[in-house]
This record gives C-alpha cells, structure tokens and sequence, in this order.
C-alpha cells in the first residue's frame, strides 16, 4: 500500500514538482485528508484520516491514480499553476473508471428466513407455525 507521503508526491509531480517540501508535504496531507473524507460517503473506500506522511493510505489499488491526479488538481491553485487539460481529463477517466457501487440485493419473501429461525415460521410471511 502506498504512503501518504507517495500520494501526495505523486500529486506533486502532476503539477512538475519533483522534490516537495515538508511543508508542501503537510499541505497536500490536509488537502488528501480533506478530498478523501469529503468522497468516503458517496463511494465507500474505507478511508480513515492519516496523521503522518508516513501512515499508509488504505484504499483499493484502483483509487490511487485517481486520488494522485484530483489532489494535483486541487494542489495546483495554492502553487499557483495552470491545471493542463490532459491532468483534468485523466483524472476525470481514472475516477470514472472505478466499479459500479455493489447493487442491494432484496430477497424475496418466499426465500427461507435462514439458520437460527427460532420463529416457528419457515417463511416470513407465513403466519402459522409449521413446525
């Protein structure tokens, strides 16, 4: 898994900066903080909050490139650099490439209620005791 420190590194070297420093680094830490807990709600990454640069960013593999790319964007305003089109546009694809969000599966009510039905009941609907 990637550190925090190669994330954020990596969004640097987006924008053309090879060699961020500290201070660099600890901005783009809050700003990666900041972008993953904002998109944790609506795509569910299992993203908790890092303290250092050196903790390990515990996403899935395939939000990486992502995360890298939309943390250049929103890095290079405070650097005061242009945002190329083809930065946006691959950031766009890399996020748009992500699996769809698992579907709800809803069971149908003639389906067994499963182990441990102490109900007396075999399916829920069902209102006498079959047993």
């Amino acid at each position: 898994m990637p550190t925090a420190r190669d994330v954020v590194t990596g969004a640097y070297g987006h924008l053309g900066i090879t060699d961020p420093s500290p201070d660099e680094l600890s901005d783009g830490l809050v700003n990666m903080n900041d972008m993953l807990a904002a998109w944790e709600p609506t795509h569910k990454l299992g993203f908790s909050p890092l303290a250092s640069a050196s903790d390990s960013l515990r996403v899935p593999r395939y939000a990486v490139g992502a995360i890298k790319a939309h943390l250049a964007i929103l890095l290079a305003s405070s650097k005061g650099k242009v945002v190329p089109d083809s930065l946006a546009v691959e950031a766009r694809k890399l996020k748009d490439a992500w699996p769809a969000k698992p579907l709800r599966v809803e069971y149908p009510s003639t389906l067994p209620m499963g182990s441990g039905n102490n109900s007396g009941t075999f399916f829920p609907e069902n209102t006498q005791e079959n047993f």
